[in-house]
């Protein structure tokens, strides 16, 4: 029964498990992927022996795990991923000695320390819960595991070296977490790791060198920690990401890295050229008054923090469709801020290169009348695939467009004023003679037109947004007027815009004006 549209509005969904209590022979029962909502019942304790496989993944049960599943003594496979479970594992589910996979990603369950009696388990999955401490030594006992995910939940202090007792791992997920200390060489044990995700966490020290000799590592992801030193050198089929660390050298030609020194100074000043990195750390100019302070911090949220807050992706959260993605509102759980969170779909041809270059636009850029990015994710989601979303703040009362061109269904369709109208050029100006005039760099967004244009819930905070094809330069010369963002190449002879927009300065017969010919 998965992959329907099974479910209601009640919140009830699950009451039938009662009707299946009575079926001795049940062996498997699959829901997975659908919009069942409700507790999980304590019948389900209470179902035939011979149950095997519950698959409850991807729906909306909410409540706690029912602490008499551990009853169903053989029980080898069990889904609950991505619903809305709360509480702490049951204690006595350590008790199902023939559990082979566990899978409680995103939820909000909380840590206990009851793991390692699971002698049999192979894949455990915990990511994107609300786990919060040490990682508990006893998982290192779980000798047999061959895939192994906390990721995304609130858990610090030094990876244990116990971690290298897993001989047969292939998959180890940490990212997204608090943990530090230096990376313990007992991993090199894990001669069969092929996925090895330690990012955005506080790891510091050098990079093990033992880590390019993996023999079947295919993906492995440092960036965002404190690590130093020289890179490793890996396989050319490995996927490798440092990005976010200040103090690496060597490695591929590619990472931008300094060349290793083989015996440098000791009174030298070590110097490094970071791998570009999208954490939006803003340069702002002293004399701009009109821009916010450049010590604000920007938020450091995961792909299942995103997940819970726009409800699944759910179509009822979802603002708009633009060119490559969408764009939801959600409510953080952290502390209820309310954002607009623009998710690129990046099978479309150029929406992985719209991501790049708005990250790297709007971290040199701040302005009142920008739109305020309050942050990026760049991961993976509970799939294994490429995710890529950007998290500004919300606005309102939506864009310029739906108040100049109102739908004809609304009973009273929104007016603007004569003095809105003006304030919101004067805003829009305001953004524009920043971007051109008064940054470190030139800004040309592009892509100006009333449906990238933003507005506040008083109607006074407009904000020029998307800056998917917008271009950024320091020079202006006569034979150069803007620098792509993501290329080294010159664009001046192809015409850009969107549907709505397009620059001033172009027609279809000749090619874009230069602007310093046109001062001139």
């Amino acid at each position: 029964m998965a992959t329907n549209q099974l479910g209601s509005s009640i919140g009830d969904d699950l009451s039938f498990i009662d009707s299946l209590a009575n079926c001795t022979r049940l062996q498997t029962m699959i829901f997975r992927n659908n919009f069942l909502k409700g507790p999980l019942v304590s019948t389900i304790a209470n179902f035939s022996t011979q149950l095997s496989m519950i698959v409850l993944g991807i729906n909306q049960i909410h409540g706690t795990i029912p602490s008499g599943i551990e009853n169903l003594v053989n029980l080898s496979y069990l889904d609950l991923d991505m619903n809305h479970l709360t509480g702490s594992i049951p204690s006595n589910i350590g008790k199902l000695h023939k559990m082979q996979a566990l899978g409680l990603l995103g939820n909000k369950l909380r840590r206990n320390t009851v793991l390692n009696r699971f002698s049999s388990l192979m894949v455990l999955q915990l990511g994107g819960n609300t786990f919060i401490g040490a990682l508990p030594l006893e998982v290192g006992l779980l000798i047999n595991l061959v895939e192994l995910d906390v990721s995304d939940n609130r858990l610090s202090g030094a990876r244990p070296n116990s971690l290298g007792n897993y001989v047969e791992m292939q998959g180890l997920r940490l990212d997204g977490n608090a943990f530090e200390g230096e990376i313990p060489t007992s991993l090199q044990t894990l001669r069969g790791l092929k996925h090895l995700d330690p990012s955005r966490n506080k790891f510091s020290g050098k990079i093990p060198m033992f880590l390019g000799d993996l023999p079947f590592l295919t993906y492995l992801n440092l960036s965002f920690n404190e690590l130093e030193g020289e890179v490793p050198s890996v396989e050319a089929n490995v996927t490798i990401s440092v990005e976010g660390n200040k103090n690496l050298c060597g490695g591929f030609p590619s990472f931008i890295f300094p060349p290793v020194s083989m015996s440098p100074p000791l009174s030298a000043k070590r110097e490094s050229v970071p791998m570009p990195n999208y954490s939006f750390q803003k340069k702002m100019r002293n004399n701009d008054s009109s821009t916010q302070s450049s010590n604000e911090q920007f938020l450091r949220i995961s792909f299942a923090e995103l997940h819970k807050a726009i409800e699944d992706f759910s179509e009822s959260n979802k603002i708009s469709v633009r060119s490559y993605g969408s764009v939801y509102k959600g409510i953080l759980d952290q502390d209820g801020l309310a954002i607009a969170v623009k998710v690129f779909n990046l099978p479309r041809r150029g929406a992985s290169k719209s991501f790049i270059s708005q990250c790297k636009a709007l971290r040199k850029i701040q302005h009142r009348n920008l739109v305020k990015v309050l942050s990026a994710c760049s991961s993976l989601d509970f799939q294994g695939n490429d995710f890529k979303a950007m998290v500004f703040e919300f606005m309102s009362k939506g864009n310029l467009d739906g108040w100049l061109h109102p739908k004809a269904i609304e009973d009273e369709p929104q007016r603007l004023t004569l003095l809105q109208r003006l304030n919101i050029a004067i805003d829009v100006a305001s953004a524009l003679e920043y971007l051109h005039t008064q940054c470190d760099v030139i800004v040309f967004h592009n892509d100006l037109k009333p449906n990238n244009v933003l507005l506040g819930d008083d109607m006074t905070g407009h904000m020029i947004s998307d800056f998917g094809i917008s271009k950024i330069t320091s020079i202006i010369s006569s034979t150069t007027i803007v620098t792509s963002i993501g290329t080294n190449k010159n664009s001046s002879t192809t015409m850009k815009g969107s549907i709505g927009y397009i620059a001033p300065s172009t027609n279809f017969s000749y090619k874009i004006w230069c602007a310093w010919s046109c001062v001139n």
